[in-house]
């Protein structure tokens, strides 16, 4: 979907959309399934499901485990993100401390500063990191790295990939363990030296805690349930047994415990500022065992203890389904798996694995974005051209209706005139002020005015008088003038000024004058003629 292409799945632990995780564990005797649903900052641990590792002869250990997972995805339902649980035993540990905060600046270096202690090329290497603590006044950061080779995540992604699922994580058992263990209220404080031990149903991993920091682990690649059966080791740890049989599980038995205690003292002589182990969780398959914690108790002389997962009902981000009153010991890892828990929330060896896969959201990404840059041109050019071609149908029945009003109303008969509309347009604005200036003429305003004018003309002028003798009369009354051109006799000057003084003083006149240069005086025929201006007030006199 887009959403998923580009939104983010999670800001900081908060996932913008709900979330159905299926954690996976795959061990030598099937297939340890968890589902939970994770909805912003809070997750809720939904179901289990076991599902047996069934051969059939023409299988092997690959093709049986695709089986049952495909039967224990079935029965969890559909799913968001499938997580895989990666066991310790295929991991090597590296604690380092960076004189940084930056997460992203310590995955710059972390190549560099794991190259020298491995035992294969670091092209070859997959690895990330937990950040186990952090000091913001040193501004240090000590973290734990997992490194594994690349072959091992291909087998891992290839049984998921031949299952129909394509992984979203892959996950150290023991660190989403530690993770997991911490959210529990009664394990969050674990100040003293504390051992987890996983008893899976293939191999057994320990690690080592102090003030909450996992510093140390190491797996044995063997587990209690290769030495017998359930039965036979809840008979084997109990402490009334007689039999020759069960006196040599027995022996096994304390050889197996003789390897955790060499763990214990191997971690001890691997840390300065070691804290003897005062505690020991324990967990998996094997943990289900009636005696075990007792036995272990009393052959190591340190406290054992099974997970205690009901401190979940009462913690706010993290809880069990209101049927579930706990996680049952063999499905913990597949719960810490499936639980987005704060320390391991950035944990994927994926990321460094599937570089490919990265580069492959990069190019859905782009393709999906050109596709939808194309589709969105591609409606606003139709929208556009449809708009255009609406547009132009009307201009043209406009120009067309244009056209025939003007040569009908005007008498247009100039075909090229109308063949474009601002030409027909210039030849009707022609006609229409030539047909104004007549019939402008004709008014009866304008009748009104010529007649009052000349009215006042004849009252103020006394031709016999003053020895003037008119030619030529105009009135532009648009311009509000009035133009008089008349002659008098060479030595009858004085009747100008008269005349002048006479029009001066009727009051529809403004402005009375006689340029000179318009008087000229013929000596021959002892005449001059001259033009009299004037300015005609607006209206009424004023």
């Amino acid at each position: 979907m887009i959403k998923n292409i580009f939104i983010p799945e999670q800001i900081k632990g908060y996932y913008l959309f709900g979330q159905k995780i299926i954690g996976l564990s795959l061990q030598a005797d099937g297939v340890y399934a968890t589902k939970t649903l994770v909805s912003g900052s809070q997750t809720s641990i939904n179901s289990f499901k076991y599902e047996p590792l069934g051969f059939s002869p023409e299988q092997n250990y690959d093709e049986a485990i695709q089986q049952s997972i495909k039967n224990a995805l079935k029965a969890l339902g559909g799913h968001s993100q499938i997580r895989l649980a990666l066991p310790s035993s295929l991991v090597i540990f590296k604690e380092l401390t960076f004189p940084f905060l930056d997460a992203n600046k310590i995955k710059m270096v972390l190549g560099y500063e794991i190259e020298p202690i491995l035992p294969f090329p670091l092209a070859q290497a997959v690895f990330d990191f937990i950040i186990t603590k952090q000091d913001a006044k040193t501004k240090k950061t000590t973290v734990l790295v997992g490194i594994t080779q690349e072959k091992h995540i291909a087998h891992y992604v290839s049984i998921l990939t031949n299952s129909g699922i394509e992984p979203h994580s892959i996950i150290v058992d023991i660190f989403a363990l530690y993770s997991f263990v911490n959210q529990i209220p009664k394990y969050n404080n674990l100040t003293q030296g504390t051992a987890l031990i996983d008893f899976s149903s293939d191999a057994t991993t320990i690690s080592y805690i102090n003030n909450n920091q996992l510093r140390l682990v190491r797996s044995i690649n063997k587990s209690l349930l290769t030495l017998g059966t359930k039965e036979e080791l809840e008979i084997a740890l109990r402490y009334d047994k007689g039999e020759e049989s069960e006196k040599e599980l027995l022996a096994q038995i304390n050889s197996f415990f003789n390897d955790i205690q060499f763990t214990f003292n191997a971690f001890q002589s691997q840390l300065s500022n070691f804290s003897q182990i005062s505690r020991v969780l324990i967990t998996g398959k094997c943990a289900q065992l009636t005696h075990l914690a007792e036995f272990a108790t009393e052959r190591l002389s340190i406290p054992f203890e099974c997970i205690d997962t009901k401190g979940l009902l009462s913690n706010k981000e993290l809880s069990l389904k209101k049927s579930l009153n706990v996680v049952p010991q063999e499905f913990v890892v597949s719960c810490a798996v499936a639980c987005p828990t704060p320390i391991i929330r950035e944990f994927n060896f994926l990321e460094s694995f599937f570089k490919a896969s990265n580069v492959g959201i990069l190019t859905k990404q782009l393709i999906t974005a050109i596709v939808l840059i194309i589709l969105i041109f591609g409606v606003f050019i139709s929208y556009s051209w449809m708009q255009e071609s609406k547009l132009s149908t009307i201009v043209k029945q406009g120009t067309k209706e244009l056209t025939t009003t003007l040569s009908t109303t005007f008498n247009i008969t100039d075909k090229k005139s109308l063949l474009k509309p601002n030409k027909a347009v210039n030849t009707a604005q022609i006609k229409l002020e030539e047909e104004e200036t007549l019939w402008f003429a004709f008014s009866k305003q304008n009748r009104y005015s010529y007649l009052k004018y000349l009215q006042e003309l004849s009252i103020r002028i006394d031709r016999e008088s003053l020895g003037i003798q008119f030619k030529r009369l105009s009135m532009d009354l648009e311009e509000n003038t009035i133009t008089l051109e008349g002659e008098i006799k060479d030595n009858a000057f004085k009747s100008l000024t008269i005349l002048e003084e006479s029009l001066k003083e009727s009051k529809l006149f403004a402005q009375v004058s006689i340029p000179q240069d318009m008087i000229q005086t013929n000596y021959n025929t002892k005449i001059t003629t001259f033009t009299v201006k004037i300015k005609t007030s607006k209206e009424n006199g004023e």
